[in-house]
């Protein structure tokens, strides 16, 4: 059991009083439980306390029972910062929904201590089927059916370890495949890159990117081994020819169309794999003096952290600063931009569109005055290397990594408590896989959440 460090989750309700909504509550519950498969990108979700917000469940209700009890307990964020560790070691040996598990196991187990309906050891015992795992294989990999000879093969060997090699192989061979390469993980990246041919490289009148410069090394940095955390931090780009070029690449002229960038101008020593594209900053900074939609678009792409649902919160003392005049002072919005914006500093230097005397996606050495007050997860960082290193190591873009290829995978995040131990242990070996996508895929094929099904034993 990992003990409790200081957590809480979701909106407490306590007696008549209206819900308590402090954001950062669920990130709280899994910095004290931070091995608990109830967490993903470092998050757990409303129902651990909750059975419908604000409604509690039982075991946000024995949460509440002990709460109370604190004479100068006032139901402000203070306070729950106060006695929220006591509290949740006091409930942690109970077993609130009456399902004789008690709460700690449940955690650990990933199963919800507040759910009666789930509990350990619960779940339909499992077989890992072979066969279908390499139906699977195939056509989420290769595109198509594994031959009837390789399924043949598969059903009649009697090795257990002669099968897992030849299931192996086979992934390889798809993870080699232009289907893989070329359309599988170019779909992964649309919602990172988020085409738009009105204005791409074939845009009419303005062509103000070409983002296949970003699915190109979105694909390379993906697949053959290489180290996934070259999304953020890849100091090159990926020719036409599928070939690593170093350095700046120049815009070209199009007959009939004015032509903001369709290259890659930007310097290599302030270049971040997918961060500084001249796309993906002409598509998100654009106008933008704080380009809070680019680091908004980099959070939420790279790290699974989506700030308009509460996530990912670290707000910084005295943020915002409204450098802009943009009103994000005001109440309503001062919380989620206190975090949001010291995140947007360290791409200030990067040109949008229409800065004069710079190409747009460019390093403006003369635009830096806010660059140094960036913060990222709570730490300063001094420039947007910093940011994307800090970005790169750290559990949220392994855990975003691993359950984007699961949800392609699966089709959904995990659910069940197989799946979520399941999908823990993919981004958790991600460090031993040396960061590489195709290892971790190697790794997801051969578990029972891939290619379990029921035993038909009793």
């Amino acid at each position: 059991m990992k003990r409790l460090v200081f957590a809480i989750t979701g909106l407490l309700q306590l007696g008549s009083v209206t819900a308590l909504a402090i954001p950062q509550n669920t990130r709280f519950f899994c910095e004290g439980y931070p091995a608990s498969p109830l967490c993903v990108n470092q998050v757990t979700v409303c129902t651990t306390c909750h059975s419908q917000a604000p409604n509690l469940n039982p075991y946000g209700q024995d949460l509440r029972t002990e709460l109370i009890k604190f004479p100068d307990f006032d139901r402000k964020p203070a306070a729950f910062q106060k006695y929220l560790r006591p509290v949740m070691l006091t409930v942690e040996p109970l077993d609130s929904d009456a399902d004789g598990a008690g709460n700690g196991l449940e955690i650990d187990a990933g199963t919800g201590p507040g759910d009666a309906t789930h509990k350990p050891g619960q779940d339909a015992l499992l077989v890992f089927d072979g066969e279908l795992a390499l139906r699977r294989i195939g056509l989420l990999f290769c595109g198509s059916s594994p031959s009837s000879e390789e399924l043949q093969k598969q059903r009649e060997a009697v090795d257990p370890i002669l099968k897992k090699q030849w299931r192996q192989d086979y992934l390889a061979q798809c993870l080699r495949s232009d289907y893989w390469k070329k359309e599988a993980l170019q779909r992964l990246a649309d919602d990172r890159i988020r085409p738009n041919l009105a204005i791409g490289a074939q845009g009419d009148p303005f062509v103000i990117g070409d983002y296949m410069y970003d699915y190109r090394l979105f694909a390379y940095i993906l697949s053959e081994g290489h180290d996934a955390r070259d999304l953020l931090l890849a100091q090159y780009h990926i020719n036409e020819k599928g070939q690593k070029v170093e350095g700046p690449i120049a815009s070209h002229s199009v007959p009939g169309k004015f032509v903001v960038g369709n290259g890659q101008p930007l310097q290599i020593d302030r270049r971040y794999g997918m961060l500084t594209t001249q796309w993906f900053i002409s598509l998100n900074t654009m106008f933008a003096e704080i380009p809070r939609n680019t680091a908004a678009q980099s959070y939420r792409s790279y790290l699974g952290l989506d700030i308009a649902k509460s996530e990912g919160l670290y707000p910084i003392e005295h943020e915002p600063k409204d450098y802009d005049n943009k009103g994000v002072k005001q109440p309503a919005c001062a919380f989620c931009h206190s975090t949001l914006d010291p995140l947007s500093y360290a791409f200030t230097p990067y040109a949008g569109i229409s800065v004069p005397g710079y190409q747009v996606g460019t390093y403006m050495p003369d635009r830096t005055e806010y660059e140094s007050l960036g913060y990222i997860f709570g730490q300063p960082v001094a420039n947007l290397g910093e940011w994307a290193r800090v970005a790169a190591e750290s559990d949220a873009f392994k855990q975003n990594l691993a359950l984007m290829f699961f949800q392609f995978s699966i089709g959904h995040a995990p659910r069940t408590s197989q799946q979520r131990t399941d999908f823990a242990q993919l981004w958790q070996n991600l460090d031993e896989d040396g960061y590489a996508a195709d290892r971790l895929l190697h790794r997801l094929v051969e578990t029972l959440t891939f290619a379990g099904r029921i035993s038909d034993a009793e």
